[in-house]
């Protein structure tokens, strides 16, 4: 023999090293709590938000570089809060299905 050991396992054994080497695969935050669900969620969202918003902050950009202090675009709930709560001054203009038509100012 190649002074190779052996270990026996038990039956009584076997389930238990099994648990143990999956549980050292699982991924730490597989099991987490309803609070990290809505966390990650919001994370979800605020970044199709902010997705959403290059766009507009494009249009802003040209308005600036023309020389302008405001625009006027159509923008969802969530886009018009993002803007004032950047301290944009929003006016609404019209009222669509899903969005509003908005003067926005940075005056």
């Amino acid at each position: 023999m190649d002074n190779v050991e052996e270990k026996n396992i038990t039956k009584e054994e076997q389930p238990q090293n099994e648990i143990n080497e999956i549980a050292k695969l699982l991924d730490k935050d597989m099991f987490f709590s309803a609070a990290v669900a809505n966390k990650k969620t919001n994370a979800v969202h605020k970044k199709r938000l902010e997705v959403e918003m290059l766009e507009i902050y494009k249009e802003i950009n040209n308005a600036i570089n023309a020389g302008e202090y405001s625009i006027t675009l159509w923008l969802t709930k969530d886009q018009g809060n993002f803007l004032y709560n950047k301290n944009f001054r929003l006016n609404s203009i019209e009222k669509g299905s899903n969005k509003i038509k908005y003067q926005i100012y940075w005056n």
